[in-house]
């Protein structure tokens, strides 16, 4: 990762459901892994 992990988005997640916010968006899917960890990392801290 360059920038994000799973550990700082998750963290990024729990604040914005602590807003009281719907969602979250990522610009691209280039800076994630094959499996897609960053993104299973918003849908997890999302649920």
């Amino acid at each position: 990762w360059s920038y994000d992990t799973p550990a700082t988005v998750g963290t990024k997640m729990a604040w914005a459901k602590s807003q009281g916010l719907g969602g979250a968006f990522f610009w691209e899917f280039n800076g994630d892994t094959a499996n897609g960890e960053l993104v299973n990392a918003i849908s997890n801290g999302l649920k």
